[in-house]
């Protein structure tokens, strides 16, 4: 199955594959930066984006923004 030109499914790694583990919480990452994505916002961290129109709370800005447009603007 290609999922990109030149590349295909079993060229990519699979989780079990991921060589960046969370000391916290043993989750895995196949790319450092996603790992540190995981430390910052995510693992053993209260979500840090508020809605300023409900009470809801996000743990990144990008769902915090999805939320907005979805359920508060018209």
């Amino acid at each position: 199955m290609i999922i990109h030109e030149g590349f295909y499914i079993h060229d990519f790694p699979t989780l079990k594959d991921g060589k960046y583990s969370c000391s916290n919480c043993d989750k895995k990452y196949i790319r450092k930066q996603d790992l540190v994505r995981h430390l910052n916002y995510e693992c053993g961290i209260e979500p840090q984006f508020s809605c300023s129109y409900c009470d809801l709370r996000f743990k990144h800005r990008f769902n915090l923004k999805r939320h907005i447009i979805r359920s508060h603007v018209k």
